[in-house]
C-alpha cells in the first residue's frame, strides 16, 4: 500500500534496527549488532550498547536486561561481544567491573596475579617495602630509609633525595622510615638501619655516614650529626683529627709543643713569630710564651735555645729573627 504521512510507517521490530528508508529499494532490515540490545523502534545497529560492566556476543537482544554481567576475574567497557581483558595485576575485579582501573589494591598491599577478584587477594606489604596504590608488586624503600613493618604505602623522606623526597612535607603514614641519626641506611628494600661504627657520624636519612671532621670527635658507634658541636667539640689544648674515634685526653690529643689548640680546631694553630711553646696542651695563643732575650723565635718554635742573636745585632725579648730589632751601632 502507499505511504502518506510518516505515522503510517511500522515500528522497527524487537531485536532488529531499521535505518531511514528501510523496506524500501535495496535497505533490508538489520541484526542488531553484537555487544547491543536493539528495542522496538531502534534505528541503527548500535544505538544501544550493553552497560558498562555487562557484554553480549548475541545480535538478538531486544533489553539492557539481557545483556550478560562481566564474570568476576575480568572487566567489560560494555558495548563489546565479550569480555573486554583479565583483571590486570595489582586490580581486583569482582563481578560486572566495567574498567580495569574500578578497583585498585589498596595502598600498602600489592596484586600479583591477574585475574583477582576479591580485596581479599591483595597481599600485605612485606616490611622493607613500600605499595602505593594499586601496586602489583612491592617497591625497595629507597636508599636513606627502611621499613620493619608490613604495610608502608609510600617511600617516606630521605636525605639522598629523589623519590624518596614528598614535596619537602612529610609522607603519609605508614610509610619508609627515615633512617635514624647515627645509623645508615646504604641499600634498597632494607629493614634495619645499621649503625655508623666509631670515628663516623650521620644525620637523619643517609645512605652514607660521613668521617668525623677534625675537631671532633665520634667515640660512640652512633654519633649522631646534631651532637658534634655540642658534646663532641675537642676540648682546648688538645686536638682531634680527622676520624678521632676515642674520647680525647691529655695522654692521647694533646696540643703538640710550639702550637696551640683552640675549641673544636680543625687545625693546629703554631705560635706566633717571637713566641715559643716548649709544652703540650696548650689551648690558646697567649699561651706561647715570650721569646727570652739575646734569641729569636721564629713560627711554630718549641723553644729558644739553638737561636742566638746574630753578631752585631741586638735580640730583646719576643724576637722574631736572628737579627732582632736593630744592630748594636744603631742601639748604641
Amino acid at each position: 500500500s502507499t505511504l502518506i504521512q510518516a505515522s503510517d510507517c511500522l515500528p522497527c521490530p524487537e531485536t532488529f534496527a531499521c535505518l531511514a528508508g528501510t523496506g524500501h529499494g535495496s535497505q533490508p532490515i538489520q541484526a542488531c549488532s553484537s555487544g547491543h540490545y536493539c528495542p522496538r523502534g531502534t534505528q541503527w545497529p548500535t544505538q544501544y550498547p550493553c552497560p558498562v560492566g555487562t557484554y553480549t556476543p548475541s545480535n538478538h537482544l531486544k533489553e539492557v536486561s539481557e545483556c550478560t554481567v562481566c564474570p568476576a576475574g575480568f572487566f567489560c567497557n560494555g558495548g563489546e561481544h565479550d569480555v573486554s581483558g583479565h583483571c590486570p595485576r595489582g586490580y581486583y575485579c569482582p563481578s560486572a567491573t566495567g574498567n580495569s582501573w574500578d578497583n585498585p589494591c589498596p595502598a600498602g598491599s600489592f596484586g600479583p596475579n591477574t585475574g583477582m577478584i576479591s580485596v581479599d587477594e591483595c597481599r600485605p606489604c612485606p616490611i622493607g617495602s613500600f605499595c602505593p596504590l594499586g601496586s602489583f608488586e612491592p617497591i625497595g624503600c629507597y636508599q636513606g630509609t627502611y621499613s620493619d613493618v608490613e604495610g608502608a604505602q609510600d617511600a617516606g623522606l630521605s636525605a639522598v633525595g629523589g623519590p624518596a623526597i614528598v614535596m619537602g612535607q612529610m609522607s603519609r603514614f605508614p610509610s619508609c622510615t627515615t633512617c635514624p641519626e647515627g645509623f645508615f641506611c646504604p641499600n634498597r628494600a632494607m629493614v634495619d638501619p645499621v649503625a655508623c661504627g666509631r670515628g663516623l657520624f650521620s644525620g637523619p636519612g643517609q645512605a652514607v655516614c660521613t668521617v668525623c671532621p677534625a675537631g671532633h670527635f665520634c667515640e660512640s658507634n652512633t654519633t649522631t650529626r646534631s651532637s658534634l658541636n655540642i658534646s663532641r667539640q675537642c676540648p682546648e689544648g688538645l686536638f682531634c683529627p680527622e676520624g678521632t674515634d676515642s674520647f680525647p685526653t691529655e695522654a692521647t690529643h694533646s696540643c703538640p709543643r710550639g702550637h696551640y689548640c683552640p675549641l673544636a680546631t680543625a687545625k693546629i694553630q703554631p705560635c706566633a713569630e717571637g713566641r715559643y711553646m716548649d709544652d703540650v696542651g696548650a689551648g690558646a695563643p697567649e699561651e706561647c710564651r715570650v721569646c727570652i732575650e739575646g734569641y729569636w723565635c721564629g713560627r711554630g718554635a718549641v723553644t729558644w735555645v739553638g737561636n742566638p742573636c746574630a753578631p752585631g745585632h741586638f735580640c730583646p725579648n719576643g724576637s722574631r729573627s736572628e737579627i732582632g730589632r736593630a744592630s748594636c751601632r744603631e742601639r748604641v
